[in-house]
């Protein structure tokens, strides 16, 4: 028995055993459509159309009518926290007329890179599901009231190119306003919800979840014949050993650009292209005030500021300073969320990029344990 007619979901990993390792890389959301819809496109089949039905004026005087059916997925990993719309349907037919308004969401791939895992405790994805549907006799434009809240949202949202601990908070806020937007613009009359919990190293490349939705046909009978308006598929970008390179770990085609299958291959490319200049000006976050790079946030810490100063021209002295701003850096980094190899790959870059003190000892940085031990582990050889 189908309990959930109106919206389908099917696990696309369950019978395989080929997930890629996430151990220390970073992934990404990705919501890929398949919308039932004829684009004109040769030898292409045309779908039955879900038409804008009109009422006459005396019925649309004497009753106004309003029809609303939206779904959305949020989902949570970790720390990070995304609440997508995939579909609004909306239409209201009263004494001023008749109104249509339809969103689809085909493709979502614009979404924060985050750390898969650092040890074996990888997070747990968890997928909410949620269909949202009514008839009421009343009028409105959900539709365009929630594209508009949408964009309000998203303007005074800070962008996050990367979920760290400075990023964390906005992401979680915004998912959370979102997702109230769609909980009060769409009155669940009609409710269905699907929920999945999964292990991130069962995501598989080719895989993931994929949701349909069904609807009505006719947009004035709730309990007529449903008809399929299309599904999403739900998984994760193949993993990134670094987020200063577009190399990921897949296989190569024909189709797929910067493809390794090897982590140890992709790694020794990532290193052979690296640039100092390009790894500080990395934006951890986007706002309307202007991007907060990776250069500026080291300027920022005070502990920089203060070894900075701290450098008096004595090669011993100023070897113990350089130490610990190498530490310092790696640490800052890692706690960030980032992983060991971009926290060495941004050390070698503060080297590389950064001013220096005048002070400092030309020898300093070059007997620093610390230092010397990133220059070779970001060594390409």
């Amino acid at each position: 028995m189908d309990i959930t007619p109106l919206t389908g979901y099917t696990d696309l990993d369950r019978s395989t055993n080929t997930a890629v390792s996430l151990h220390n890389m970073y992934t990404r959301l990705a919501v890929v459509g398949d919308a039932n819809e004829q684009n004109g496109l040769p030898g292409q089949e045309a779908t039955q159309e879900r038409g804008y039905e009109t009422r006459q004026w005396l019925q649309r005087y004497l009753i106004g009518l309003k029809d609303d059916i939206n779904l959305s997925l949020r989902v949570r990993t970790g720390s990070y926290e995304e609440t997508i719309s995939l579909a609004t349907l909306s239409s209201t037919s009263d004494r001023n007329g008749s109104t249509w308004d339809r969103d689809v969401t085909h493709d979502a791939h614009n979404f924060p890179w985050f750390l898969a895992n650092r040890d074996a405790a990888a997070p747990i994805p968890q997928l909410v599901l949620q269909f949202r549907g009514s008839r009421a006799m009343e009028s409105g434009a959900a539709s365009a009231a929630l594209q508009a809240a949408l964009g309000a949202i998203k303007t005074v949202s800070p962008q996050a190119t990367v979920i760290t601990k400075l990023s964390e908070p906005g992401t979680r806020e915004r998912a959370s306003a979102i997702d109230q937007v769609i909980s009060k613009l769409f009155s669940s009359k009609v409710g269905e919800t699907h929920r999945s919990d999964r292990n991130l190293v069962q995501w598989t490349a080719e895989g993931g979840v994929r949701v349909a939705l069904r609807v009505p046909r006719s947009t004035s009978d709730w309990d007529g014949p449903l008809q399929e308006v299309g599904y999403w598929t739900i998984g994760f970008a193949p993993p990134r050993p670094s987020l200063f390179s577009q190399w990921q770990i897949c296989e190569p085609s024909s189709k797929a650009t910067y493809c390794m299958r090897k982590p140890e291959e992709a790694k020794k490319a990532i290193l052979e292209t690296k640039n100092a200049a390009a790894i500080l000006s990395y934006p951890l976050i986007r706002n309307s005030a202007g991007d907060l790079t990776i250069k500026s946030h080291l300027l920022q810490q005070n502990w920089y500021v203060a070894a900075q100063t701290s450098f008096v021209g004595n090669v011993l002295s100023d070897s113990g300073t350089a130490n610990f701003l190498c530490l310092t850096i790696i640490e800052s980094m890692m706690a960030l969320g980032l992983n060991d190899l971009d926290a060495w790959l941004v050390t070698w870059a503060a080297m590389k990029g950064l001013p220096q003190a005048k002070a400092m000892h030309p020898a300093a940085l070059s007997n620093a344990q610390a230092c010397v031990e990133v220059t070779k582990s970001v060594s390409a050889s």
